[in-house]
């Protein structure tokens, strides 16, 4: 056994010649070993068996760590975000099993693609994200720090950011072994600088993860870091403080565990759904499924139409006193089969030919890895957005909650008739409201009621509507097509969740049919009336004229 926090630790028992690890007990054939363990460490344990012959067997092996006790404040939920998905230029991210609902051509690196893929981040309940650092993809990089900002300038909420630094961070493996020199501690140590160069040309600190007032770093496997010196950590802390004024706190691979870490996570270090890391974070696996035959067969873990993220979830909230950092693995590692983005909703089993597909004409090894295996996506493209939102909301101790601000509607309606009506509502909980995670305005009075044409009222596609912002709901109803009085009331909810908030209050609506119209009454008899008046007229011209004739003839006279 190894301990991979402290490698200076030795059990009293070591009896194997030369052992330089933690514990090793040979020559036996069957033993139960009790061991001293500490918390915050992280151990490695592994068992050679040997026959009579001397003929070793395969070993067994795992790493488990034994949580510490000090929280660390705000709780985290995030997926490790992978940044090289541009032109086609590289085969390994061009093939997975699980291929995105818009297409793979729709993956291309832009703002706007960046700015589709962090709303649906936020759909899923993540709070921030670990944001991967490849070497090269500096322009796309660039798009994704300038998706977050344009979301920011909307007055929308984005995800934070976790800076993760791993192998492709470098640009080549062979400088990377060189730890112990002036040299190359500099040329590591550049690395990180023209990351946070950009960075900060485009955001500002209070955009990164702390934890315990730390700016969380994540550092993986690195070719040397076996061999890093004692003080590599302390040389990079001090350069970030004097260059960009903060400390990291540094959540890295067991292989950097010798050196004092802050915490060691097992981020892409096996293919178990669920595994704790030193101090107080988890790593959760959504599935696994590379299509390219250099993994082999162990590479592999049932997606199970969601039942496996599901249960590495109920493992998440079931010890939950014990974690202050999910790690999801992940959201787009495409080409390893462990996204969690929009997917089609596929199922494949072995010589189904999906290798055939436009989408997967390329194979890091070839042949291509034969389908040997069956599993699913499950119903639904958003299923894995749905299952995480559900359950990182109760992580984080989110809480749904509304209130009632306005609304305007007409008290008295024509059956059958159409009316605009007015509802506004503030969102009043910690969560945030988007028509992806099911959020709607319910009737009520009774619940669920239709006697206004309809039930639910949406929100409009991409919304998003973060806590403490109002909404105002503008639709049209029908009135009930009989007469009558009706309650008109309504409530927020989230489909699958449940109801909650104020409901608006009940008004009450009397729907009558209008008055009839009378029949109009007989009329005059126009033609008679006319032909008196013009009776009338004529005699008074008659009349006229035999004055002014009667007075000429009297001027004769």
């Amino acid at each position: 056994m190894r301990d991979e926090t402290d490698g200076t630790l030795r059990d009293s028992r070591n009896n194997c010649p030369g052992a330089t690890i933690y514990l090793c007990v040979d020559g036996w054939a069957s033993t139960t070993i009790t061991i001293s363990v500490s918390a915050g460490h992280s151990y490695a344990w592994w068992v050679h068996a040997t026959d009579g012959s001397g003929v070793s067997g395969d070993p067994a092996s795992s790493w488990f760590s034994v949580q510490g006790t000090q929280t660390a404040g705000p709780r985290w939920v995030g997926p490790v975000v992978f940044n090289w998905f541009g032109p086609k230029t590289t085969p390994g991210q061009w093939q997975s099993p699980w291929l995105p609902l818009e297409g793979r051509d729709a993956w291309d690196g832009s703002v706007a693609f960046w700015r589709k893929q962090e709303r649906d981040m936020i759909d899923a309940g993540f709070n921030f994200i670990i944001f991967q650092i490849p070497h090269g993809w500096e322009w796309e990089m660039r798009n994704h720090l300038l998706a977050n900002r344009a979301l920011l300038a909307e007055g929308q909420w984005a995800p934070m950011i976790a800076p993760n630094f791993e192998a492709a961070s470098w640009p080549c493996y062979e400088c990377l072994k060189d730890f112990q020199t002036p040299w190359g501690k500099d040329a590591a140590y550049q690395i990180f600088k023209e990351w946070f160069d950009l960075y900060f040309s485009i955001l500002d600190e209070d955009r990164l993860v702390r934890v315990l007032g730390k700016v969380l770093l994540i550092l993986w496997y690195v070719p040397g870091c076996e061999s890093a010196p004692g003080d590599f950590l302390t040389y990079i802390n001090d350069r970030l403080q004097a260059d960009f004024g903060f400390t990291p706190y540094w959540s890295t691979h067991a292989c950097w565990a010798p050196i004092g870490p802050d915490e060691v996570h097992y981020l892409f270090n096996g293919y178990d759904r669920f595994q704790y890391g030193s101090r107080r974070n988890v790593d959760l696996l959504v599935g696994a499924w590379p299509p390219n035959a250099g993994y082999g067969v162990s590479s592999f873990l049932a997606r199970d139409g969601g039942r496996t993220f599901e249960a590495a979830w109920s493992d998440v909230l079931a010890s939950e006193d014990l974690v202050d950092r999910v790690y999801v693995e992940s959201w787009n590692e495409y080409s390893e089969g462990s996204g969690m983005f929009e997917a089609r909703p596929e199922s494949h089993w072995p010589g189904d030919g999906h290798l055939t597909t436009d989408d997967l004409d390329l194979c890091w090894d070839a042949p291509c890895h034969p389908l040997e295996y069956t599993d699913t996506w499950g119903p639904d493209p958003r299923l894995y957005i749905r299952i995480n939102a559900l359950h990182a909301a109760h992580f984080l101790n989110r809480v749904n909650d509304a209130t009632f601000v306005a609304q305007e509607v007409s008290t008295t309606m024509e059956p059958g008739k159409a009316y605009d009506v007015s509802i506004t509502i503030r969102n009043n909980g910690t969560s945030t409201w988007s028509p992806t995670t099911f959020f709607r305005l319910g009737s009520q009075g009774p619940q669920d009621n239709m006697k206004w044409g309809l039930s639910r009222v949406e929100l409009d596609p991409g919304e998003l509507l973060a806590p403490g912002m109002s909404r105002e709901f503008r639709f049209s109803v029908l009135a009930p097509s009989i007469p009558g009085t009706y309650t008109f009331q309504w409530r927020m909810l989230q489909e699958e969740v449940g109801w909650f908030g104020e409901a608006t209050p009940d008004v009450t609506v009397s729907v009558e049919s209008p008055p009839p119209v009378p029949e109009p009454l007989p009329g005059p008899p126009w033609l008679l009336i006319i032909g008196v008046a013009a009776f009338s007229v004529a005699l008074v011209v008659l009349t006229v004229l035999y004055v002014k004739r009667r007075r000429r003839d009297a001027g004769r006279t």
